[in-house]
């Protein structure tokens, strides 16, 4: 049978012309499908990056994500000096924390996801000069403390994409916040 399927595609030059770029056609569709899907997962890749923020009247520290798909985060750790937590919160020091009036703060980020173009403020502190009972004096103090404590602070995240197949992370240390004291 293979034999006499042979013969006539020999034989007949048309029909031996149809089979190779039939066969033609499927190695491109094969190749085409390939870097289709590798595209596919390309367009919904997350880049996820660290931005801290050191402004007159703003103090934060937040994720972004610069991606086009969401950014879901798996994992973070925050260490300061000798200590380690799961959240920038949690890293700083009691008294300090109960004397600051936080605009934001995040505790349990994990799982959480942050949308392409979007971010996830992790911890802010913006002062309010308008509160009369509170002199501008211990604002400043309060800055200058929360800086000293950032200033030895780095910060981990690890997050995949929505398929979870690949994992990435992003680190960043913030000693700049104590450039003002050196």
């Amino acid at each position: 049978m293979l034999l006499l399927v042979i013969y006539q595609l020999i034989d007949d030059p048309i029909a031996l012309g149809a089979l190779v770029i039939s066969v033609i056609s499927l190695l491109f569709t094969f190749f085409a499908l390939k870097y289709q899907r590798e595209h596919n997962f390309k367009s919904v890749k997350p880049i996820g990056l660290i931005s801290p923020g050191d402004y007159e009247d703003d103090i934060f520290i937040r994720i972004d994500n610069n991606g086009i798909g969401p950014l879901i985060i798996k994992k973070i750790e925050v260490k300061r000096k000798t200590e380690t937590a799961n959240s920038l919160i949690d890293i700083i020091p009691e008294d300090l924390n109960n004397r600051i009036v936080w605009a934001t703060y995040l505790k349990n980020i994990e799982d959480m996801a942050i949308i392409g173009g979007d971010s996830l403020t992790l911890l802010e502190f913006i002062p309010n000069y308008n509160d009369t009972e509170i002199k501008f004096e211990t604002w400043e103090n309060l800055k200058t403390e929360l800086r000293q404590v950032l200033k030895d602070v780095s910060l981990f995240v690890e997050y995949t994409d929505i398929y979870e197949k690949k994992r990435y992370s992003v680190s960043k240390s913030f000693e700049f916040y104590g450039r003002h004291y050196e």
